[in-house]
């Protein structure tokens, strides 16, 4: 069996880890076969319970309805980070079409339960072949007013919470695209929670076990008072890389956590349709058992603010202080998925212009122009993202 990684975070194309990633190639024909048979079945078996064939007129209001969704995105990420000069950094251009469509169907009362089945596929521009395989979809989802539940193979922009770019950085949240585990998503009264698991790594003699830990959540504790524009959030993200079985690889613990508090003006200047302002710390916890076993726990401060009008929006954040990631040299995006810039800038600021207008009912552009800068060098960076997205909805007339 072999596996690859590469280095998301970073741009790199080199291998960093071989037996460290989700794709598994082992005896690749019977694969692909066994693959194929299981997601027929699967379908099958999805359409069976659909009897006899939906229709509003046919059903009642609570019996099983088809559900289907099509997703395809489209981005473009090109980075001039000449200047900066860094390994960690180099310049480099993302440019990849995902699709990701999922067929199932939708039970219980008002439909809020769903079982899905699909894969998502992505294809870099510029290569004959691809070389990434298919990720297949399988998850059962809960939706209500205020709980969600997402279990199995889900697509990750199924997220809600609001994470720090010291968590994870945009190139990896678009091409590890698929979170193998769960999302519980909370909205009490007063704000919003969200916890993931993300299982990425089965223990065996050829791989180590690893998952990941993501939480978020934002209050306004004060809602409907006079300081109802004052709010509290936070970011968590907690890995843990283990040793193959039978080996002696060594233990890797990770965890970083970005607390803030800010205002939403926009509730005092209701010209803006967002004007945000937060200050908060960051702080990272990382340690290799093996050895010293030493808890290295570099922070500092962090700043951010956003406005925004209509489509068009500027949002800026500034972090000041030690290297948050001290294992970055040993175990590169494996275990830090966050901006590659906090590795060796201990100022580090970014700046980001952006218009996210909807062409059309489902179809939204995403155009950023982005600046990083330490106080002495600069990295730009140019984004164009189209997302479409189809489901039984859209055809539905009111």
């Amino acid at each position: 069996m072999v596996r690859t990684e590469i280095a998301l975070g970073t741009g790199d194309p080199r291998v960093l880890d071989v037996g460290n990633i989700k794709w598994r190639v082992d005896g690749e024909a019977a694969r692909k076969k066994v693959w194929r048979r299981s997601f027929v079945s699967i379908a099958l078996a999805l359409l069976s319970l659909l009897d006899p064939p939906l229709s509003t007129a046919q059903t009642s209001d609570n019996a099983p309805t088809l559900q289907w969704d099509l997703r395809l995105d489209s981005k473009f990420d090109n980075r001039e980070y000449s200047d900066v000069n860094r390994p960690e950094v180099p310049s480099v251009t993302f440019f990849s079409v995902r699709v990701a469509p999922a067929v199932g169907v939708a039970f219980g009362s008002d439909h809020t339960h769903a079982i899905m089945a699909g894969l998502s596929y992505t294809i870099d521009m510029g290569e004959d072949v691809s070389a990434r395989y298919p990720e297949p979809l399988l998850y059962y989802n809960h939706q209500s007013s205020k709980y969600g539940l997402w279990a199995g193979k889900f697509e990750r922009r199924h997220l809600v919470g609001a994470y720090s770019r010291a968590i994870y950085a945009g190139s990896y949240s678009f091409y590890d695209n698929v979170i193998d585990g769960f999302a519980m998503q909370f909205t009490p009264r007063h704000g919003k929670l969200e916890l993931v698991l993300d299982w990425d790594g089965k223990g065996s003699g050829t791989v180590r076990e690893s998952f990941r830990i993501l939480s978020a959540g934002e209050w306004t504790p004060l809602e409907g008072k006079p300081l109802s524009w004052l709010t509290a959030a936070y970011s968590f993200d907690m890995y843990h890389l283990a040793s193959r079985n039978g080996t002696n690889d060594g233990v890797v613990d990770h965890g970083l956590i970005d607390a803030s508090i800010g205002a939403n003006l926009h509730r005092l200047f209701p010209w803006f349709d967002r004007l945000v302002v937060r200050a908060g710390w960051i702080n990272s916890f990382d340690r290799e058992r093996r050895g010293s076993g030493r808890w290295l726990t570099p922070g500092g401060v962090a700043f951010e603010a956003a406005v925004q009008k209509k489509k068009l929006g500027l949002r800026n954040m500034f972090y000041s202080g030690e290297l948050l990631m001290p294992l970055w040299h040993t175990y590169g995006s494996r275990v830090n998925k966050g901006d590659p810039f906090f590795v060796s800038a201990r100022i580090n600021n970014y700046t980001m212009l952006y218009w996210y207008p909807e062409l059309t009912r489902g179809v939204t552009l995403k155009l950023e122009l982005g600046m990083h800068t330490d106080g002495r060098r600069i990295g730009l960076q140019q984004v164009a993202w189209i997302g479409v997205t189809f489901d039984n909805e859209f055809f539905r007339k009111n």
